[in-house]
């Protein structure tokens, strides 16, 4: 069987709303072909990232694999198998934020004609907290909701267990964030893109304009390119906000690269973009301030934790 751990799914091909088979996902993914249709089920790791699987109606499933997968909002509910814990290396990496979460899900396993039923591209997740173990029950953030979703992601964000309509227990919801100056969280999807793509762009027309070359990292890597110049090799991670210069969230993983031994990290931050809407739906920034902290190593006084993982035993 693959060691899908050291595969590198290619996934800029899988489109939002569509739907794929296992098979179809690892044909345009360029990976190995699946051993056999059951060889995918629950999560599947990649060296870049890593895939979750959900059928969120398990009525025909024993009680004790009826996990409570479920949609509420902009935000996916989703239980583990009852193997795991919050320390299992798998959940771990999940939790961490370091590799992209794509999550392909269907309502029901079969059609009527016994036949299986392809499973929806419902695109990426972010981890907000984890909850228990034997499952672990986690909330994610929906990064790629869409308030216009087609007939097929429709229904994925209508359904509900049987029994009425199930609501996310306020326990499960993060707290209010009051507003404050810098990036925070951009819930708007479309906005929160348009804003990344303004901010990475802007960011290589300066060190190009410095004379480096610019690799882009952001997709692979905890960092977002990799500039060159006669010699001189420095990381860089750019941030963008229309608010203005205050707090920038980065994740556990862009600290540690950050903080590495040997190699020097820019942080990159464009404060201020104006967001215009170009067509309906589609967004693109504009301007800016540029503020470059070179040689940025974060320091733990200058960090503000927004999640804990704790361990119980």
């Amino acid at each position: 069987m693959p060691n899908r751990k050291i595969e590198m799914l290619k996934t800029s091909s899988f489109r939002v709303g569509e739907s794929y088979s296992r098979e179809q996902i690892a044909a345009i993914g360029q990976v190995a072909l699946l051993v056999n249709s059951r060889e995918w089920t629950g999560i599947v790791e990649f060296s870049n990232c890593i895939l979750l699987f959900s059928t969120l109606d398990k009525t025909d499933l024993p009680p004790e694999h009826n996990y409570a997968d479920c949609f509420s909002d902009e935000q996916f509910k989703w239980e583990s198998q009852n193997v795991n814990t919050q320390k299992t290396p798998k959940i771990q990496r999940i939790l961490s934020g370091e590799t992209p979460v794509l999550l392909f899900c269907r309502v029901h396993n079969k059609d009527t004609g016994g036949r299986a039923v392809p499973f929806v591209y419902a695109g990426q997740l972010s981890a907000l907290r984890p909850n228990g173990e034997h499952p672990v029950q986690v909330l994610f953030d929906l990064l790629d909701f869409t308030s216009s979703p087609n007939e097929a992601l429709a229904a994925l964000y209508a359904w509900r267990p049987q029994g009425g309509a199930r609501k996310l227990d306020k326990v499960e919801l993060p707290p209010p964030i009051p507003p404050k100056r810098g990036q925070g969280r951009q819930s708007d999807t479309k906005k929160r893109i348009a804003i990344e793509e303004w901010a990475m762009a802007e960011c290589r027309r300066y060190y190009e304009g410095l004379g480096f070359r610019m690799q882009d990292t952001s997709k692979t890597n905890p960092f977002d390119f990799i500039a060159t110049r006669h010699g001189e090799t420095r990381r860089i991670e750019a941030k963008g906000c229309t608010g203005g210069l205050g707090e920038v969230i980065v994740t556990a993983g862009e600290v540690l690269a950050a903080r590495e031994e040997g190699v020097f990290t820019d942080l990159f931050v464009m404060s201020e973009i104006e967001l215009r809407e170009i067509e309906p739906g589609k967004f693109r920034g504009y301007g800016g301030n540029v503020t470059v902290v070179r040689n940025w190593v974060p320091l733990d006084k200058d960090l503000t934790p927004t999640q804990f993982r704790y361990a119980v035993v």
